[in-house]
């Protein structure tokens, strides 16, 4: 957090889910942007994950959109992993996607989805699909997004009525090494509605 709080010209929020005891230190969430955002929200999970006991959570954040009246919501996620049963995967998805289904506008909503059975991608697409949203897929370096009994855990999806995915910009940058999940990175262009 140091280093971010010297570079002024980002808007960032961070939304911690572990302390330490030992020496306060923080782990969670953080959304990085050029701007401030106008809202932030970070949600935790009603269920915990079973050693740690900790929550997880997914962070909202909205930014304006130059030129419009409309904001663009942005949903970072570590979803909960140590859970045999679907019920506390099912209940956290639904969450953000009740989210998702309040704001009109551009939605992208990225993360560790923890999607590590075939059962949890199920619900995890069914829902997606429900909120409109429509998954940012890999060509170029696709083998590096990370994967757990060869699902994949990391997943980006957008609102396809508002936002067109670049994708052929889609990458996965295998050569960051500062986490165990390889960045993904998509871009995207604002769809003019009439």
């Amino acid at each position: 957090i140091n280093m971010l709080e010297k570079r002024h010209t980002f808007g960032w929020e961070y939304a911690p889910n572990l302390i330490s005891k030992k020496d306060s230190s923080m782990s969670g969430l953080i959304t990085i942007s050029r701007v401030e955002p106008t809202y932030s929200e970070s949600f935790f999970s009603e269920h915990k994950e079973p050693i740690a006991k900790t929550p997880k959570l997914f962070l909202a954040t909205r930014y304006k959109l130059l030129g419009s009246d409309v904001s663009l919501l942005l949903i970072n996620i570590h979803a909960i992993n140590f859970k045999f049963t679907n019920k506390a995967f099912k209940a956290q998805i639904e969450s953000l996607m009740s989210i998702v289904g309040e704001h009109n506008g551009p939605t992208v909503v990225a993360g560790d989805f923890n999607a590590w059975k075939a059962s949890r991608i199920e619900i995890l697409q069914s829902l997606a699909k429900n909120a409109g949203l429509k998954e940012v897929e890999y060509k170029n370096n696709a083998e590096g997004v990370e994967t757990v009994f060869g699902n994949k855990l990391d997943y980006i999806f957008y609102s396809p009525l508002w936002l067109k995915n670049i994708a052929q910009n889609n990458t996965v940058y295998t050569e960051y090494l500062s986490s165990d999940h390889r960045a993904l990175y998509a871009e995207f262009a604002l769809k003019m509605l009439e």
